[in-house]
């Protein structure tokens, strides 16, 4: 927050460590030119839901009902949150018919609604304190000693927020005699803070010597320093410490000379040790690729961990069973990833090619072209090569002249061809084109008119879902009676062929055709 010239610094630290905003998001709040800049009441509706702990559940529904007159006037992507704070009775509409999202949220205001949000997380949080026992992986467990000397042990899933010291933490990260403080809500594991031990130091390097019997064990590794130079440090053991081996608990009498190790220092004694193998091999997707003095590899591993590795200047790259170079690796390509005392000398990586359909929301034409598009409400944003290939109405040309991107218009239903997270073909219709669709009915509302259907492609077999408007005189009809037939006559599972038009990322039936 040093940045940033607030006295209130505390209190913004406390807001980022729950998570209730983004570091990305302060720029928005509290810079310069906004900190004095009111509260709009459909922020406080996404503060306020994100403070109860609901945001994920939010996020997931697939769509949201507002009865007020004015709802067009809270962004689409507001009002879940707006609906999630009426339906637990923390904001209410200015009047029955009226939310008001663009009106100023006042100090008293405020203080009312954050009681209602105390007073609800009273009721569906509690916390637990304790110490950890053990942590299994594996398995996503951990077992926890609370106060009382009582052993559990806990599911993590997914959902649930990790943090050590405050900082975003993975299960691996927590070890045995950590404090810990468990938050549940609504009898579900929502949190575990812990504080992790203190410790005098970190060193890293290549083990030279181990001396594992005995009673003056100790362990001598080859650190190298920025300019490259090498020195040999020593460091006696712990007699309880703590070793972890590509990935697992294990002794002291796993690690062997020539393995590389991270090792925790206290008192001139090292209690923790995690080593790994010279040669070791990881699966996983790659993120990026960070060009600097080293260039860096991230990639998603196969467990779900973030991890950044140094690329040696001469790295093996065979992509697609050929032989390349770094140039031809991509974000989203599969890669099995060589390392030598953790940095990369050979990368194999394979081509991951799918489909994403929506409608253009957002173009960026530059150095790293990208395109925004929306699908049922939500939005997702790809990069794109920079001589992406384009189709309007199934042509490629006009005039002899290829499609640009300058010929694309917001609005325009597409379908994006993507080759590892980055789009390589961009198909389009120009809005208000007439379209169809057949597949199996999942929903069907009344009140709203509207039905949301799964289409299964027939060559990749993959399925979408859509959701479909009924135009008020929609034509539809029965296709075993040739009658025509209302939509309270549709039933889920039946399987219909929809026509009509897509006009700014909705879909509008003018006619149903239901075929069983």
């Amino acid at each position: 927050l040093f940045p940033y010239s607030i006295s209130n610094k505390r209190e913004v630290a406390y807001l980022l460590y729950k998570d209730i905003i983004t570091s990305e998001e302060l720029i928005a709040y509290i810079a310069p030119a906004k900190a004095n800049s009111p509260l709009k009441r459909y922020e406080a509706a996404v503060l306020l839901t994100k403070a109860m702990g609901k945001e994920k559940e939010v996020m997931n529904k697939s769509f949201t009902i507002l009865s007020f007159d004015d709802v067009g006037q809270i962004p689409m992507d507001a009002r879940p949150y707006v609906e999630c704070v009426q339906k637990n009775r923390i904001m209410g509409g200015m009047t029955e018919k009226e939310f008001g999202p663009n009106v100023n949220v006042t100090r008293a205001q405020m203080a009312v609604m954050l009681h209602r949000v105390m007073k609800f997380n009273e009721a569906h949080r509690h916390t637990v304190m304790g110490t950890i026992t053990s942590v299994d992986t594996n398995n996503n467990k951990v077992t926890i000693k609370n106060v009382v000397d009582a052993l559990r042990t806990y599911e993590i899933d997914k959902d649930t927020i990790l943090r050590i010291d405050g900082a975003p933490a993975l299960l691996k990260d927590y070890t045995p005699n950590t404090e810990v403080y468990l938050t549940f809500q609504e009898d579900k594991l929502y949190m575990i803070e812990g504080i992790a031990p203190e410790i005098d130091k970190t060193v890293e390097g290549v083990v030279t010597f181990i001396r594992r019997t005995g009673s003056d064990r100790l362990i001598r590794i080859r650190v190298t320093d920025e300019d490259g130079g090498t020195e040999t440090q020593e460091y006696h053991v712990d007699s309880a410490v703590e070793v972890i081996y590509d990935g697992k608990e294990e002794t002291l009498g796993k690690v062997s000379t020539a393995d590389y190790v991270v090792m925790d220092i206290k008192n001139d004694k090292i209690i923790r040790i995690v080593g790994e193998k010279r040669i070791r091999t990881v699966k996983g997707i790659v993120q990026g690729i960070m060009l600097g003095q080293t260039l860096r590899l991230q990639v998603e591993t196969e467990d779900g961990n973030n991890e950044e590795y140094t690329v040696v200047s001469d790295v093996e790259v065979i992509k697609n069973n050929r032989r390349t170079d770094l140039r031809s690796i991509r974000q989203g390509d599969k890669v099995e990833v060589t390392l030598e005392y953790n940095e990369v000398i050979k990368i194999e990586a394979t081509s991951v090619r799918r489909t994403a359909e929506g409608t253009i929301e957002e173009m960026v034409i530059s150095a790293t072209p990208s395109i925004k598009i929306r699908h049922q409400g939500e939005i997702r944003h790809y990069e794109m090569v920079r001589h992406v290939e384009i189709s309007i109405n199934g042509n490629t040309t006009k005039d002899d002249k290829s499609f640009e991107i300058y010929d694309l218009r917001l609005g325009y239903p597409v379908t994006l061809t993507i080759d590892s997270d980055i789009v390589v073909r961009i198909e389009a219709k120009t809005a208000g084109n007439t379209q169809q669709m057949t597949g199996s009915v999942e929903l069907v509302n009344e009140s709203y008119a509207f039905l949301n259907i799964a289409v299964t492609d027939a060559i990749t077999g993959d399925t979408a879902r859509h959701q479909v408007f009924v135009k008020p005189r929609a034509s539809i009809v029965n296709s075993n009676t040739s009658r025509n037939i209302t939509l309270s006559d549709i039933n889920r599972g039946d399987i219909v062929t929809v026509i009509g038009t897509m006009d700014s990322g909705v879909f509008e039936a003018t006619a149903i055709v239901v075929i069983n």
